[in-house]
């Protein structure tokens, strides 16, 4: 539905969490180039160990060589596998905070005249800039956050439902769980507080504080975090504005044609005149 920017440059790097010990490697290689090198030390006249020492030793190089080779291969795999996965999986909960707030981005952007993309949060912050110059706009918005709020629940609970799969695949870590779940309890607080007979005045502000925390929540997380930084385009609010551009277009055509009869008119009419 909307247009979200900057969302694959921004997604969280895989790659770090599938690192072949490359120290280990490198002093292990180490290790074996100076037996290696003491080997040739051996006096060639003792031909039969010579031969067996430095054969030893340079299987023990090569084997190191192959070894570290090998163990980067797969790392580079499974890191394209649990990136892939990643992408899949976390590809709708980056669309929920698209879609899921175009309406109030809409009606912000039109509050304020601006259709700049920008942050989710930042998107939210200018929503309740305009409840403090309009508290009538307070039910709807509450209605819309609450329905944005349940899209991203219903995420984290699928995602949540494999997570000794994903932990596994080492697509998520133990940080992206202990985000998700602080997530999802924000997500319940509001429905809780949502169904209740509070004023609305009191939900919008229990709603300001729980998408502060999940905002900070967020942050906390290496899978999560890029969606902080994803800016959201006003979509609904550009197509209003091309929409209104056609109609006015359009009006000012029907203008144009209903008056080029009357020019001709009285400009025929003279003509007419001269001929009586």
């Amino acid at each position: 539905m909307g247009d979200v920017k900057n969302t694959s440059s921004k997604t969280p790097d895989i790659k770090e969490r599938f690192k072949p010990n490359r120290e280990f490697y490198f002093w292990l290689f180490i290790c074996a180039l100076v037996l290696m090198l003491l080997c040739l030390d051996i006096s060639e006249e003792n031909g039969q160990m010579f031969t067996i020492a430095t054969g030893l030793s340079c299987g023990c190089v090569a084997s190191v060589l192959v070894a570290w080779l090998i163990d980067e291969a797969n790392c580079k795999r499974d890191a394209q596998e649990a990136d892939n996965n990643y992408r899949i999986i976390f590809k709708r909960l980056y669309f929920v905070f698209d879609a899921d707030l175009q309406i109030i981005i809409h009606d912000t952007a039109q509050f304020i005249r601006d259709d700049t993309p920008r942050k989710w949060h930042d998107w939210i912050v200018c929503a309740y800039h305009q409840i403090e110059k309009d508290p009538s706009v307070i039910p709807a918005y509450n209605q819309y956050l609450m329905q944005f709020l349940d899209a991203i629940a219903e995420q984290v609970i699928m995602i949540l439902g494999q997570e000794a799969v994903l932990l596994q695949m080492g697509v998520i870590c133990e940080k992206d769980i202990q985000a998700l779940r602080g997530i999802l309890s924000y997500c319940e607080l509001s429905r809780t507080v949502f169904r209740s007979k509070s004023t609305e005045e009191f939900v919008s502000k229990r709603f300001q504080t729980n998408l502060s925390l999940m905002r900070a929540t967020i942050a906390y997380s290496p899978s999560l975090r890029p969606i902080n930084d994803i800016l959201i385009e006003p979509t609904l609010y550009r197509l209003a504005l091309e929409a209104d551009q056609e109609a006015e277009e359009q009006i000012k055509a029907s203008e144009n044609s209903t008056s080029t009869p009357s020019i001709v008119c009285s400009e025929s009419e003279p003509t007419r005149e001269s001929k009586v």
